[in-house]
């Protein structure tokens, strides 16, 4: 693997406030880094219990993703996460920048229809308090 940092479109449990995101950052510090905030077209979100997976399709729905950073080894940990809970590493250009997405390989049900999954587990926390 390439000696410098990567930049990853999360969408789910890695996005900034989130637990893997803040799991990844005790672990790394500043080997991850929020840059900003992206809605990005072409993939569908779907709970798939406590995360979400993406699935690509050729309808204008809207993605909310957070750009971030990652070192060498934060990118690493982040790809075996990724690729063990059965998603593949997709390259996608923006600015004329490569970003990798992980869209996932399973079956899904639930569609998550505004795309952006902190909204969404913050409705459903209201739902349920």
């Amino acid at each position: 693997m390439e000696n410098k940092n990567k930049k990853i479109l999360v969408y789910g449990s890695l996005r900034k406030g989130e637990y893997n995101y803040k799991r990844f950052k005790s672990m790394f510090k500043d080997g991850l880094k929020y840059i900003e905030t992206l809605n990005i077209q072409g993939f569908r979100l779907y709970d798939l219990g406590s995360y979400p997976g993406i699935k690509e399709t050729p309808t204008d729905t809207t993605l909310v993703v957070d750009v971030m950073e990652c070192d060498p080894a934060c990118y690493a940990s982040i790809y075996g996460m990724e690729i063990g809970a059965n998603y593949v590493a997709k390259n996608i250009v923006i600015n004329n920048e490569d970003h990798t997405i992980y869209v996932y390989q399973g079956s899904t049900h639930k569609l998550v229809e505004s795309g952006d999954w902190s909204k969404y587990l913050s409705h459903e926390q209201l739902i349920e308090a």
